[in-house]
């Protein structure tokens, strides 16, 4: 299967997940954020209890009961164990094959010159498996469509 990979170049890649996965989820597409690393998976998690006062975004960790049942799932594992159709990743990692996935979203930072360097690996190796790309860039302005 072929997925939509879209890669996003942001200010602040962590603080611009949440309002994505608040978009996804409000769309009603469950989600997994994978990172191998666990004080990501922590600040993710910290971070998607408190970067709105006023609204909650339902998540949970891959080794949190019923982590099944999250519409949103942090793992260290690329396995969709919430039924996740849309794979969130951050600041350089990405996975060797995305296609259990219809959508992949792919963030990294302005001015990260080696997340930028392996982004366009990243990009290289989806597009040879025949993934559907775009790359949005964030600026001062807001977000620009670059390909």
């Amino acid at each position: 299967m072929t997925s939509k990979a879209i890669f996003y170049q942001s200010l602040a890649p962590l603080h611009t997940l949440p309002r994505l996965l608040e978009t996804l989820y409000r769309e009603g597409i469950r989600c997994l954020v994978y990172t191998p690393v666990a004080q990501q998976r922590d600040d993710v998690n910290a971070l998607l209890w408190t970067y709105k006062v006023d609204s909650f975004l339902p998540h949970g960790r891959c080794c949190d009961p019923y982590a099944e049942a999250q519409p949103i799932l942090i793992s260290n594992q690329c396995i969709p164990r919430n039924g996740a159709t849309a794979l969130l990743t951050l600041r350089g990692e990405s996975p060797e094959d995305i296609s259990t996935f219809s959508a992949y979203y792919y963030l990294f930072g302005v001015g990260d010159e080696e997340t930028t360097h392996k982004s366009r690996d990243h990009w290289r190796r989806h597009q040879q498996a025949g993934h559907t790309l775009s790359l949005h860039r964030q600026d001062e302005k807001g977000w620009t469509r670059v390909s």
